[in-house]
């Protein structure tokens, strides 16, 4: 299901034409196919828990929970941020963050953990204890989880800001900006911060490298380029997270392009039509994408040559893909894990971690795959 959010100007207009009824934005997900499986994935399962109250149906909130220092840092708008033992599922802290209605997922580092929320705040908590170090307000909702590098924390607005703020005291240093287009998908892509430079990509197709410590600008390039009539139809937001591999970036766009360019200097190395919000991810010799179908793709990661698609899960809101080498593996609307063979993408193992969404990517560390569900339950599997 595509969120979109509009300009109040514009919402009569087009509510008026029809374009945003359900029937247009919600499509009837396929059914699961039948297959024979070599991958016992029920069997692989560790411990579960309840982490949260979870969100409700009509919440679009992508909350990723973070792993760090063997803990998992997860957040709800209801609950503020829980901290859980990797190994046994534990809590560790909480910090309930009353009247913060915490809209991102966690960043964290040694020291801190930071939250944003629905209304702007930024929301610094002690890693080790839970305890409130500092909050500053921004200018809109955060939606993607802050991130954190030499003294700095990089956070991005729905209003099309990045910001760098001092990880000491809170105080903002730097702001850049880019227009917001009237009619844009509900979400923004995480900023990835590398070399001390902040890559991030914005909902009019432009795709940014700023300095880390003061917000200049280093290179810009355009992934999409806005085409057609109407605002729905100028749609090219940058919504998935960048992915780098080496030397290399890889990023792709709503109704644009999926392309791989130079870290350093943003020349494109190669480039293919495609369209993609829920996102992409990368092994030593693949990109994987999951496309605004719900098709998978396995792309040659030095030309972007199409290796697979696998089309059989489609509209099944997918996550974006996750690579642990042997095999590919995304996450849906009913809570199923399907995995497929890196090799051809033809399915090996499901479970059904939960009967509600799998609200973002699984994460991969330690030899486990971390799933959060949209009713709030964590699920550890270990990976063969």
């Amino acid at each position: 299901m595509l969120r979109v959010l509009i300009g109040i100007g514009l919402l009569s207009v087009l509510s008026g034409c029809g374009l945003f009824t359900q029937k247009d934005v919600t499509r009837e997900p396929a059914p699961l196919v039948d297959f024979t499986p070599s991958v016992a994935v029920s069997g692989l399962v560790q411990w579960t828990v309840k982490a949260s109250s979870g969100l409700k149906a009509e919440q679009f909130l992508p909350l990723k929970p973070a792993i760090f220092d063997r803990k998992i840092f997860v957040s709800d708008p209801r609950n503020g941020v829980t901290v859980f033992n990797a190994d046994t599922g534990k809590v560790v802290w909480k910090n309930a963050l009353k009247n913060i209605p915490v809209s991102s997922g966690p960043g964290v580092n040694q020291e801190l953990v930071i939250v944003g929320s629905n209304k702007g705040d930024l929301i610094a908590l002690n890693s080790t204890t839970g305890a409130e170090v500092w909050r500053t307000e921004l200018s809109s909702e955060i939606l993607t989880p802050p991130q954190l590098a030499q003294g700095v924390v990089v956070a991005r607005t729905l209003d099309g800001k990045l910001w760098g703020i001092d990880s000491r005291s809170g105080q903002r240093t730097w702001v850049y900006e880019r227009t917001v287009p009237v009619l844009t998908l509900r979400g923004a892509s995480t900023p990835v911060l590398v070399s001390g430079a902040v890559i991030a990509g914005f909902d009019n197709g432009k795709l940014a490298a700023v300095q880390l410590d003061n917000g200049a600008l280093l290179w810009e390039a355009s992934i999409a380029v806005p085409r057609g009539r109407s605002e729905l139809e100028r749609m090219v937001d940058i919504d998935a997270d960048p992915v780098i591999m080496g030397d290399v970036l890889y990023v792709v766009s709503y109704r644009g392009r999926m392309v791989a360019m130079d870290l350093y200097s943003g020349r494109v190395l190669w480039e293919r039509e495609m369209s993609s919000h829920a996102g992409l991810g990368a092994d030593n010799r693949y990109v994987y994408v999951t496309d605004d179908q719900d098709h998978v793709w396995a792309l040659d990661r030095f030309t972007g040559s199409a290796v697979w698609k696998q089309t059989k899960l489609e509209n099944r809101q997918l996550t974006a893909p996750v690579s642990t080498g042997q095999y590919v593996i995304v996450g849906d609307v009913e809570g199923y894990l399907h995995w497929m063979r890196a090799e051809d993408g033809q399915f090996v193992g499901r479970h059904q971690t939960d009967k509600s969404r799998i609200l973002a990517p699984p994460i991969l560390a330690q030899d486990r795959l971390y799933v959060y569900n949209q009713s709030g339950r964590i699920s550890v599997l270990a990976v063969p």
